[in-house]
C-alpha cells in the first residue's frame, strides 16, 4: 500500500516551461531550475521560489495541513522586482524563457519555518525568506472566486526538499516473530547442514537432500489478516465513511497482538482538534463557567452581532455588557489583542466569514472575539482591518513575530489609527509572565517607550535581512527579545478541546489489558537533555501504568520512543494524526495514524490508519491478538511438520545410507485481559519452540519406527513403508490441529475435507502403474516391468538370507553357501546382475513396489539383490559384505517355493 502511495504521488502532473510554451510532465521527472505553474488547489511538487502570481501584487495563498497539520491560509509573496518584470510581460512565456536568474539557497535542512538565501537578477541581490518559498505538499489556495496561476522556480526536489528532511530515517519494521522465526531458521539451517555432513561422512554412497518451503505462504496469511482489517465494517466512522481501517503495511499483523507500550499525541488523536474558547480573565476577574458541559451552557444573546457565528459556548452577560459600554478599556484592549495578534486568513464567501487558521487554537480566539464584537474582517500585506462593536479600524502592520516552538509566543506591532504604537503578544502562560514590567506601570509609559524604540527596531529587522544566514538568526532573536520584554498583563484565556467519542473508554480497557499509555503532548526543549536522565525516566516510568510527558517536541517525541526501544523488550506503538507525529509513527515497533484534520502525512507515514482512537481497541484487542495466534500457531506447526518430514528421513537414512480465533470479537472486548499474552509472548517463545521441537522428534520417532516394526518381517517394500508413514504424519498433525482448534467454521471444515481429499487423490495418482512405466528408468517397480525375466544366476561365495513374511514356518537359508547345482551365467563383469534360484519358471506373481533409489547412468557395483517367492523376500549380499539399499537394474527373478 505504502509503494502503491508513492507511485501515485510521484505520477501526478505538473506544468513545466519548455522553450517558450508549457508541457505537462510526472513529479519525478523535474528538474532543479525548471519553471513549473501551479494552479489553485493543486499541490507543490517540490520546494519553489515564486516568481510570480495572478493575484494583487503576487501574493499567493496556501494551505500547510500536509506538512504541519495548520489548515489555515498562509500568504507567499513574490519579490517585487520578478513581479513587475514578469507578471506584466507579453507574452508571460517569453518573459519566464528569458528569465536568468541565479539563487544561492542554504543546505538542505528540515527547518519548515525558515529559509535563508539571496536572488540575483540583473547586476542586483534579494534576500529570500520563508515568504518567498513554497515548500512541496503545500496546497495552493485563493481568496478570489476566479481561477489563480502562480509561477515558481524550482530550487529543491527529491529527499532535498524540507518535508522530505523531517520525515525521518526509513526503518524496516519486522515483526518480534519474524525475529525469532529468522533465528530459527538459521538454527534450522545450521541443524540440517551438520545433519547432511555427519551423513555424508557416515554414507557416502548416498545424497542428502534439503527441500526448502516456499515462505509465499507466510506473506499470504498476513495479506489476508490485513484483508480483514481493511474490510472491518465496525471499524468505519459512520461521519467519515471515506476513512476507513487500513492496512498500509501488510507485514506487522500479528505485532498488533504484542503490544506493551502504547504512546500517542494528545491534541487531534485523543481529543477532536475542535477548540471551543470557555472562560477568560481580564484584569483578574473570570467570566464564564468551565464546569459547565457544553451540551448546558446557555447560549448568551448576540442578535445584535450580525458577524456572531453561533459557536461561542460561554455564558458571560456582564462581559457583554461591559464591552458594549466600552466602560472597561481592559476588555477592550484584550479583545484588541485577540482580534490582531495571529495568522488567521479571513475568507468571504457565500456562506459569509470564514477563518482559516494555522491552528483550533487561534481560530477559537479570533472566533470569540468576533462574536463578542471585535470582528478581525480582512488582511492586506501591510495591514490588518478590525469592525470594533461596528466602527472600521485599520492597523498598519510594522512587524510580525511568528510564532515557533522555540519561542512559544507570537508577536505583532501595529500602528493604530491614532497613530499610536501598539505591540500585542500572546503564548504560553510561563513564557508571558517572565516577560511583564515588574509592578506593570501605567500603560501610557510603555506606549511612549515602544515609539522611542522603534526606530532602532526597524533599523535592525532591515539590517538583518541583508546578512548572512548564520548571523541573521541570531540578530533577529536579540531583536524580538529586546522587543518583546516590559509587557503590560491583559488577561488569560481557557480554551476546552473536547475528546473524542469513546476515547475513556478505550483507554481503561487498554490498561486491562496490560498496555502501559504514554501521552506526549507540548514543546518543551528541556526534556530529557541531561545526560541520564533517559535511564533514570525509564527505571521510573516501568512502573508507571500510565506516563504523560508534556512539552515535547516532534523529535523529543522519537527519542521518547527510542528510549523505551533501548531499555525494555517492550513493543511500542505510536498514534498520531500531524506531521508533528511522523517520526515519532516511524520510530515505534507500529504506527497507526488518525485520519483527523491536521492533514495526511501521519496517514501516509503509518503502518495502519484509522478514522478514530476509540478503533483502536477493536485493532490490537481482536485483529492483533487473533493476528498473533493465528500466526503463533501457523509457524509451530510449520514446525512440527517441516521437522516431521525431515526427521523421519534421518531415521531412515541410519538405516539405508489455519487455525481460527479462540473467542469472538466481542469476547475479546468483554475481556481485554486475554489481550497481554501477546506482550508477554506467551505463545511463541523459545519455550514453545523448545517444547514444539521436542514433540516433534517424538513424533517423528513414532511415525518411523512402528511403521518400521510393523514391516520388517513382511514382504512389503519401502515404498508401501513411506506411503504408511507419511499419512500417520497427516493424520497426527491434522488430528492435533482439530483438537486445538476452538472456534470451528464451515471454512475449517472445508479446508480439512479438501487437504484429505488432495492427500489421498495424489497419493493414488502417484502410484498408477501407468506413472511408472512412463519412466521405467527413474522409478523401477515389480509390477511396472512386462519382459520376460532373465536365467537367474548366483555368484559364487554369496550368502543367501531369507526375511520371511510370516504366513509359514521360515525356511533356514539366512547364512548357506550357494550350492554347486546353482547355475552360473555366462557373462558375469562388473555390474552383472545376479539372482538366486534353482529355475526360471515362476509360480506366481506378486506386484510390490521396489523403490529404485538411483536414476539414471551405468549400473552400480555389486550390492543387495531382492528375490521373492511366495512368502518371502530374499536378499543376496556381496561378498564385500556392503549392506545398502536393494539396486534394481532388470528384472529380479520370482524363486518358487521348493518345500
Amino acid at each position: 500500500a505504502r509503494r502503491k502511495s508513492d507511485s501515485q504521488i510521484n505520477s501526478r502532473a505538473c506544468d513545466v516551461l519548455d522553450a517558450q510554451r508549457f508541457c505537462t510532465v510526472e513529479w519525478k521527472d523535474l528538474c532543479v531550475g525548471d519553471v513549473v505553474r501551479v494552479h489553485k488547489d493543486q499541490i507543490i511538487p517540490a520546494d519553489l521560489l515564486l516568481l510570480c502570481s495572478s493575484e494583487h501584487d503576487s501574493l499567493c495563498y496556501v494551505e500547510t495541513a500536509d506538512i504541519d497539520g495548520e489548515t489555515n491560509l498562509k500568504y507567499r509573496q513574490a519579490l517585487s522586482v520578478t513581479h513587475d518584470q514578469l507578471a506584466k510581460s507579453e507574452p508571460l512565456e517569453k518573459g519566464l524563457a528569458d528569465f536568468d536568474g541565479v539563487a544561492w539557497c542554504e543546505e538542505p535542512n528540515n527547518r519548515l519555518y525558515a529559509f535563508r538565501g539571496r536572488l540575483r537578477w540583473r547586476g542586483e541581490d534579494r534576500a529570500l525568506n520563508n515568504d518567498h518559498i513554497l515548500l512541496r505538499g503545500t496546497a495552493v489556495r485563493s481568496s478570489l472566486l476566479a481561477p489563480a496561476a502562480d509561477i515558481l522556480w524550482s530550487c529543491m526536489l527529491s529527499a532535498d526538499t524540507k518535508i522530505l528532511r523531517n520525515c525521518g530515517k526509513l526503518r524496516v519494521k519486522s515483526t518480534h516473530v519474524d525475529q525469532l522465526l529468522n533465528k530459527l531458521v538459521i538454527g534450522i539451517f545450521v541443524s540440517v547442514l551438520l545433519l547432511s555432513l555427519s551423513m555424508a561422512l557416515g554414507h557416502g554412497a548416498f545424497e542428502v537432500r534439503a527441500a526448502q518451503d516456499n515462505p509465499a505462504l507466510f506473506d499470504v496469511i498476513h495479506v489476508v489478516h490485513s484483508l480483514f482489517i481493511n474490510w472491518d465494517l465496525d471499524m468505519r466512522w459512520e461521519q467519515k465513511r471515506d476513512s476507513p481501517a487500513h492496512a498500509r503495511n501488510t507485514s506487522l499483523n500479528e505485532q498488533l497482538g504484542q503490544v506493551g507500550h502504547l504512546l500517542t499525541d494528545k491534541t487531534g488523536t485523543l481529543t477532536q482538534n475542535r477548540l471551543l474558547f470557555r472562560q477568560c480573565c481580564i484584569a483578574g476577574r473570570i467570566y464564564g463557567d468551565a464546569s459547565i458541559s457544553v451540551e448546558e451552557t446557555q447560549q448568551m444573546d448576540l442578535s445584535w452581532n450580525p458577524f456572531a457565528s453561533g459557536q461561542l459556548f460561554m455564558s458571560a452577560p456582564e462581559l457583554v455588557q461591559r464591552l458594549r459600554a466600552r466602560r472597561c478599556s481592559t476588555s477592550t484592549e484584550f479583545f484588541t489583542a485577540l482580534a490582531l495578534c495571529h495568522t488567521v486568513m479571513p475568507e468571504h464567501n457565500k456562506e459569509g466569514l470564514v477563518y482559516k487558521a494555522s491552528s483550533p487554537d487561534e481560530e477559537a480566539l479570533v472566533g470569540a472575539a468576533r462574536d463578542l464584537g471585535w470582528v478581525f474582517h480582512s488582511r492586506r500585506l501591510d495591514s490588518l482591518t478590525l469592525l470594533e462593536l461596528g466602527d472600521t479600524r485599520e492597523y498598519q502592520l510594522l512587524a510580525q513575530l511568528e510564532f515557533t516552538s522555540q519561542r512559544r509566543r507570537m508577536s505583532i506591532l501595529v500602528r493604530e489609527p491614532g497613530g499610536g504604537l501598539k505591540l500585542y503578544c500572546k503564548g504560553a502562560d510561563m513564557v508571558i509572565l517572565e516577560r511583564l514590567v515588574p509592578g506593570c506601570p501605567c500603560l501610557e509609559s510603555t506606549e511612549r517607550a515602544l515609539e522611542e524604540l522603534w526606530e532602532g527596531w526597524s533599523k535592525t529587522l532591515t539590517l538583518a535581512g541583508t546578512l548572512a544566514t548564520r548571523n541573521q538568526d541570531a540578530m533577529l532573536e536579540t531583536v524580538y527579545e529586546d522587543m518583546e520584554r516590559d509587557l503590560v498583563l491583559l488577561g488569560a484565556t481557557a480554551i476546552e478541546d473536547r475528546l473524542q467519542e469513546g476515547v475513556p473508554e478505550t483507554i481503561e480497557m487498554l490498561r486491562k489489558a496490560g498496555l502501559k499509555i504514554w501521552v506526549l503532548t507540548g514543546d518543551k526543549t528541556e526534556f530529557a537533555q541531561e545526560p541520564g536522565v533517559g535511564a533514570r525516566l525509564m527505571g521510573l516510568a516501568a512502573r508507571c501504568q500510565s506516563v504523560l510527558c508534556c512539552r515535547v517536541t516532534p523529535g523529543q517525541k522519537a527519542d521518547v520512543v527510542q528510549l523505551i526501544r533501548k531499555h525494555s523488550g517492550s513493543i511500542t506503538l505510536a498514534v498520531g494524526d500531524g506531521a508533528n507525529d511522523v517520526n515519532m509513527i516511524k520510530t515505534a515497533h507500529v504506527g497507526v495514524g488518525i485520519a483527523g484534520v491536521e492533514g495526511g502525512q501521519a496517514v501516509q507515514n503509518a503502518d495502519f490508519s484509522l478514522a478514530q482512537f476509540r478503533f483502536l481497541q477493536r485493532l490490537l484487542l481482536v485483529h492483533g491478538r487473533w493476528s498473533y495466534r493465528r500466526i503463533a500457531f501457523f509457524v509451530l506447526f510449520f514446525i512440527h511438520k517441516t521437522c516431521n518430514f525431515a526427521l523421519v528421513n534421518i531415521w531412515f537414512s541410519f538405516f539405508n545410507g489455519f487455525s481460527a480465533q479462540d473467542v469472538s470479537a466481542e469476547g475479546s472486548l468483554r475481556c481485554p485481559e486475554l489481550y497481554r499474552v501477546g506482550p508477554d509472548h506467551r505463545l511463541f517463545n523459545a519455550l514453545s519452540i523448545t517444547a514444539m521441537l521436542a514433540q516433534t522428534l517424538f513424533t517423528s520417532l513414532v511415525f518411523f519406527f512402528v511403521p518400521y516394526g510393523v514391516f520388517y518381517d513382511s514382504p512389503l517394500d519401502y515404498q508401501t513403508m513411506a506411503v504408511t508413514v507419511s499419512m500417520a504424519a497427516i493424520f497426527c498433525i491434522d488430528a492435533e490441529m482439530a483438537l486445538l482448534t476452538r472456534h470451528w467454521t464451515p471454512v475449517n471444515g472445508i479446508f480439512l475435507g479438501v487437504a484429505f481429499f488432495f492427500f489421498f487423490l495424489l497419493t493414488r495418482l502417484t502410484q498408477l502403474s501407468g506413472l511408472f512405466q512412463l519412466a521405467p528408468a527413474d522409478y523401477f517397480f515389480v509390477h511396472s516391468i512386462s519382459a520376460p525375466p532373465p536365467p537367474p544366476v548366483v555368484e559364487p561365495g554369496s550368502k543367501v538370507r531369507r526375511i520371511d513374511s510370516g504366513r509359514r514356518s521360515p525356511r533356514v537359508l539366512a547364512s548357506r553357501p550357494a550350492s554347486a547345482g546353482v547355475g552360473v551365467g555366462a557373462e558375469r563383469g562388473k555390474g552383472d546382475v545376479i539372482a538366486a534360484g534353482t529355475t526360471t519358471t515362476p509360480t506366481h506373481h506378486h506386484h510390490h513396489h521396489l523403490h529404485h533409489p538411483h536414476h539414471r547412468g551405468a549400473p552400480p557395483p555389486l550390492k543387495d539383490r531382492l528375490c521373492m517367492d511366495d512368502n518371502a523376500i530374499q536378499l543376496l549380499v556381496a561378498p564385500r559384505g556392503r549392506k545398502l539399499l536393494p539396486v534394481l537394474r532388470n528384472k529380479p527373478a520370482i524363486v518358487p517355493n521348493n518345500d
